[in-house]
């Protein structure tokens, strides 16, 4: 099944490199791109998608302090910043040939709301000028080390940010100064983590091609599965109703659903795996209000949804004049609109089946879950 209702928009001036979606409080759709280019200026587009008219528009462009600075990801946090911004949490590195220089960055988007509100009054908006953002706070790991990951952390008020080096993790204060740190693997080098959105002292690291996870009241973090997929992984994602279930992906093209409770599955393998791409998966993304949708990118630039009704929190239920019961979990749909490799993705944050993909050719399209896949959920 392909889809039809695609809207996409070409943002030319540079290769993409994360998504996130930002709060609204309109019936539009708000998600922030950002770009990686290695030869010129970097910048922040946030884009409004109008279901209305199916039309996909570049709000506002935001720039860096340092423009030659690459974002290599982007997180958005969910609690709406003062004067109706928002706070986003940036990976950067130099593009400056050889100055790795990396840093992780936290940056308020000013007056998100009024922007929109002034940009929806206009019937034919005019082009705005870029404005040059703020830094709130950025940190950078000893000797140009490598950033992996710069996330949100467990809960917590006095260590609030997640810091990843290729060997380690450090918890930061909110004044981004260290205030632990842990040793990862000294096998492999760590890929990325993401603490838990249930548990306050839970955190899932990719090392190589392995989960480990991490508790910061334990200086030694425990291996959960030593060979999650093979030549190594790449993302993960956390059920968003099932606290011991996440998604990952791989290098060898699968997406697999694991339960933490277990080591069992170490031996007996996943609880559930997804084929079907032929390169890299580049995100897992759980959707935030329907545990049993998975979205799945590739640097084969596919976007495949997945229907996984067996690993979910509300399994579907065959309906009384059904001939015959759905299969519980399968493919929904594979949307072939990019043309270069998917770098990032994001469910809306103002509807629940809307999502948005960007690409390394600076496209990004927002597409919906077909109407049919709706009411297999909701009935």
């Amino acid at each position: 099944m392909y889809s039809t209702s695609s809207s996409t928009l070409s943002l030319a001036s540079s290769p993409l490199s994360a998504m996130a979606a930002l709060p609204s409080h309109s019936a539009s759709h708000l998600f922030l791109a950002a770009s990686s280019s290695a030869t010129s200026s970097n910048s922040l587009s946030l884009l409004l998608f109008d279901e209305a008219r199916n039309a996909l528009e570049e709000v506002q462009g935001y720039r860096l302090p340092d423009a030659s600075r690459m974002v290599l990801s982007a997180r958005a946090l969910a609690d709406e910043a003062e004067d109706g911004g928002a706070s986003v949490l940036l990976v950067t590195k130099s593009n400056v040939p050889g100055a790795p220089d990396y840093r992780a960055e936290a940056y308020t988007i000013p007056r998100v709301t009024s922007t929109v509100e002034a940009f929806e009054a206009e019937s034919s908006p005019a082009s705005v000028a870029d404005i040059t953002l703020a830094r709130a706070s950025s940190v950078a790991p000893s000797e140009g080390s490598p950033v992996t990951c710069f996330v949100p952390a467990p809960s917590s008020t006095t260590k609030p940010y997640l810091l990843g080096t290729p060997s380690s993790l450090h918890l930061l204060s909110p004044s981004f100064e260290v205030a632990s740190t842990y040793a990862l693997s000294d096998s492999f080098s760590h890929v990325t983590s993401l603490a838990s959105p249930h548990t306050p002292n839970s955190i899932v690291s990719l090392v190589g091609p392995s989960l480990l996870h991490v508790d910061p009241r334990d200086p030694n973090p425990s291996s959960l599965f030593p060979s999650a997929h093979d030549h190594g992984v790449t993302c993960l994602d956390f059920n968003p109703n099932r606290p011991a279930f996440i998604a990952t992906g791989g290098k060898d093209g699968h997406a697999r659903l694991w339960d933490l409770r277990t080591t069992k599955q170490a031996l007996e393998g996943p609880a559930l795996q997804l084929s079907g791409h032929s390169h890299w998966l580049t995100n897992v993304e759980f959707n935030p209000s329907h545990d049993q949708l998975l979205l799945t990118t590739s640097s084969d630039t596919t976007v495949a949804l997945s229907l996984l009704s067996s690993v979910s929190s509300s399994p579907l239920l065959a309906l009384a004049d059904s001939p015959r019961p759905p299969p519980l979990d399968h493919r929904v749909s594979i949307h072939e609109g990019h043309g270069a490799p998917v770098v990032g993705a994001a469910w809306s944050a103002s509807d629940a089946w809307c999502w948005a993909t960007a690409d390394e050719s600076g496209e990004v399209i927002v597409d919906h879950v077909a109407s049919e896949e709706k009411y297999k959920i909701l009935l």
